[in-house]
C-alpha cells in the first residue's frame, strides 16, 4: 500500500502539469497582407520659385516590381509618360498634392510582387536625381494585425525640401 505522502505528491504533480500547460494560444494569423505605408513630410521651403516663394508640389508614389527602369529615367519622361516609362514594373501609383509644412501618409494594398517604393516630386526645377527617392520595400510583417503600434508606422518616410526628396526619420 502506498502512503498518504505519495498520493499528495501525485496530486501536486498533476496540478503542476495542468498549470504548466495553461498558456495563451497563439493569435490567429492575420487575414490580410500588411499594407504599405508611405509618409511624406514637406518642409516650409518647398518647390520655390525664383523669388523663393514656396508652392504646393504634386507627388507620385509608386509601388514597383523592379526599380531599375526608374533609376535611369529622366524627370521629364516620368512627369509626362510615367505609365509608359515604368510599363510592366508599375504595380500601383497614388498622386497627392503636398503643401509646404504638411505631412501626409498614403496607404497601399501590398501587391505580392512589390519590391520597391518610389517617391517622385514634380518640382519646378529638379536638380540631378533628387527629384525622386527609390527605396527597397521591407518584407511584410505577418503579425501586423496584432501589433497596433507597428501597424501605424510608415515603411518609407520621404522628406520634401526645396526641389529635392530624401529619406527621413
Amino acid at each position: 500500500m502506498l502512503g498518504k505522502g505519495f498520493g499528495l505528491f501525485t496530486l501536486a504533480l498533476v496540478a503542476a502539469q495542468s498549470f504548466g500547460c495553461a498558456h495563451k494560444p497563439p493569435p490567429a494569423p492575420c487575414t490580410e497582407t500588411e499594407p504599405v505605408r508611405v509618409a511624406l513630410k514637406a518642409r516650409q521651403t518647398l518647390n520655390p520659385d525664383e523669388s523663393g516663394q514656396s508652392f504646393p508640389t504634386i507627388v507620385r508614389v509608386y509601388l514597383l516590381k523592379n526599380p531599375s527602369t526608374l533609376e535611369v529615367a529622366g524627370a521629364d519622361e516620368v512627369l509626362r509618360h510615367d505609365r509608359d516609362v515604368l510599363a510592366s514594373d508599375l504595380l500601383d501609383v497614388q498622386e497627392i498634392t503636398v503643401r509646404p509644412g504638411a505631412t501626409e501618409t498614403l496607404t497601399f494594398k501590398r501587391p505580392d510582387l512589390a519590391s520597391a517604393v518610389a517617391v517622385v516630386g514634380l518640382f519646378r526645377a529638379p536638380v540631378g536625381n533628387t527629384w525622386r527617392l527609390l527605396t527597397p520595400l521591407p518584407a511584410a510583417n505577418a503579425d501586423h494585425c496584432h501589433e497596433p503600434a507597428e501597424a501605424a508606422r510608415p515603411h518609407v518616410t520621404a522628406v520634401l525640401e526645396e526641389s529635392r526628396i530624401s529619406t527621413g526619420p
